[in-house]
């Protein structure tokens, strides 16, 4: 919603308006900031609102697909701002991850046997949301192509996080 609100106020030249709009929130929750890679105008504007909220001590609650040292292409002072607060990671145990797993694929129609779906669950170097989408890239796959999802599937199509 960031994002495509600020556009609305580019379009009517505007930002200023945007900006003051957002600077004397007491909280600010910020979902997908990570959303923020590829918009430097976006970053920009985000790094003026944090600053300025940073300044009136507001709460600034932000989620993201990865850790934000791992936002390669976000803005370094907004990764600075986002690493002086406390940091939580939430991430699913393996039997939630297995129990997950289970559902997208029945919910699909798709039969894998559980021996696999936690073989899958157990990756550990996925974090949940990119294990999400493996699934789902593993899925459509198998589809496409008439085959099984098992390990010897897992193992030849590696996950390939996507690099901007």
């Amino acid at each position: 919603m960031f994002i495509a609100e600020l556009k609305s106020f580019k379009c009517i030249d505007r930002v200023d308006d945007f900006i003051e709009s957002f600077s004397h929130l007491d909280v600010l929750l910020f979902d997908d900031i990570d959303q923020l890679e590829s918009d430097e105008c976006a970053q920009e504007v985000a790094l003026m609102v944090l600053s300025n909220l940073y300044a009136e001590k507001a709460s600034i609650v932000v989620s993201s697909r990865d850790h934000p040292r791992r936002l390669g292409k976000v803005n370094a002072e907004i990764i600075a701002f986002l690493c002086k607060g406390e940091m939580f990671g939430f991430e699913p145990d393996l039997e939630t991850k297995f129990a997950v797993l289970k559902f997208k694929y029945d919910e699909i129609g798709l039969f894998v046997s559980e021996e696999t779906i936690r073989y899958l669950a157990g990756i550990e170097d996925l974090s949940y949301r990119e294990l999400c989408i493996y699934s789902e890239s593993l899925a459509s796959y198998a589809k496409l192509k008439g085959t099984a999802i098992d390990t010897v599937l897992i193992n030849t199509l590696p996950f390939h996080r996507n690099v901007h």
